[in-house]
C-alpha cells in the first residue's frame, strides 16, 4: 500500500476511531525484493490496484488480478487477469 503522509498520520491521531470511507483511496502495488542485496523495486507499468499475484514457474512473469480501484465493488465486478513481465509490460 502507498504510505501515509505526515498530515494523514496527524489527522488519524486527532480523529480517534472515526473512519472515512471512499476518500484518499490507496492502491496496492507490486514490488520485487532482491534478497541478496535487500533492494526493493516497484514493478512499473501497472496503473491499477493489484489484488493478487503469483510468479510463473520460470520466474520471468507474474499472473496478477487487477482492478480499477481497491474498492470492494470494483474488485468484485471489474477485476481482470493479466500476465506481466518483470519489467512491467503487460502480455494480456
Amino acid at each position: 500500500m502507498e504510505g501515509l503522509s505526515k498530515e494523514e498520520v496527524n489527522w488519524i491521531q486527532q480523529q480517534g476511531d472515526q473512519q472515512v470511507v471512499d476518500q484518499n483511496v490507496r492502491f496496492a502495488r507490486l514490488y520485487e525484493i532482491d534478497l541478496s542485496s535487500y533492494v526493493v523495486t516497484q514493478i512499473k507499468g501497472i496503473h491499477e490496484n493489484v489484488n493478487f499475484f503469483d510468479y510463473s514457474s520460470d520466474d520471468r512473469q507474474f499472473a496478477i488480478s487487477i482492478s480499477p480501484t481497491p474498492k470492494m465493488d470494483n474488485i468484485n465486478c471489474c477485476s481482470r487477469l493479466a500476465i506481466i513481465n518483470r519489467d512491467g509490460s503487460i502480455n494480456g
